[in-house]
């Protein structure tokens, strides 16, 4: 027996999928994330380090009122990257690869969770036009 009820109850399920794109594409965090990458891409691309005792850097095109809470930033960037979101003592690296316009793009995020001020660094590695 499934412990969790009916195994296949979302088979039976109606999903709405216009309703659950617009579920995903209105989270202020994948919101903010997808912004701050996108700033990295057109902008400076100088490496950029989210720390919570400072505020989150200001980016372009995001318009919503308030910035999400960091943990949450840090946890969406986590998963990205392949990394499990749980707090680990030493230093990880972790590799973000994305295709913004007709670019292939590597993010290399470091996450370091040690010490009295925890840091996450994003740094732009490579991008490669696509092939046509």
């Amino acid at each position: 027996m499934w412990p969790f009820g009916r195994r296949n109850a979302l088979d039976e399920r109606e999903i709405n999928w216009k309703e659950f794109g617009l579920l995903v594409e209105t989270n202020p965090t994948k919101i903010y994330v997808n912004c701050l990458i996108l700033h990295l891409y057109d902008g400076d691309r100088h490496p950029c380090v989210l720390r919570p005792s400072e505020p989150l850097p200001e980016v372009p095109h995001y318009d919503l009122d308030e910035q999400p809470p960091i943990q949450r930033v840090v946890n969406r960037l986590k998963v990205m990257a392949g990394l499990d979101p749980v707090h680990f003592p030493q230093p990880r690296d972790g590799r973000i690869e994305l295709q913004i316009r007709v670019a292939k793009c590597f993010l290399h995020v470091r996450f370091n969770d040690t010490g009295p001020d925890p840091s996450v660094t994003l740094r732009l590695e490579e991008v490669r036009a696509r092939a046509s």
